[in-house]
């Protein structure tokens, strides 16, 4: 495994960034499984609800490194966006190509359809 006090070095090199250990604690509630069934039960859980701590890191970077950073995310969401079309569009691919194999109306249908787009597909060149 990877030593995480070298990633994080890295990092704040890279961004010319500095973190410190904060004092204050970020409270997050754990996700949990009501049983709708018992209102009485479900309503004790609510009022005691499980949390987990964890301390805050405070880190201070130079504006224009943050706006990279946001433009980083964004790019990495629109990548895993276009990874997701693809495999959608994959699989329909295979799911049509599978369709055509059993069903020969269905294959000759698809073969006129090539056939005319071909023919005018010179016209859009």
């Amino acid at each position: 495994m990877n030593n995480p006090n070298k990633e994080v070095d890295e990092f704040l090199h890279k961004y010319e960034a500095k973190a410190y250990l904060s004092n204050k604690m970020f409270r997050r509630m754990r996700r949990i499984k009501f049983d709708y069934k018992d209102i009485d039960s479900a309503f004790d859980t609510i009022t005691t609800l499980p949390v987990d701590e964890e301390p805050y890191v405070e880190v201070l970077i130079p504006q224009d490194r943050f706006r990279h950073l946001v433009e980083m995310e964004q790019f990495v969401k629109s990548v895993d966006t276009e990874r997701e079309w693809a495999k959608r569009q994959y699989q329909d691919m295979k799911k049509e190509s599978w369709i055509r194999q059993k069903n020969e109306s269905v294959r000759k249908a698809y073969e006129r359809y090539q056939t005319l787009l071909n023919l005018v597909r010179h016209d859009y060149d």
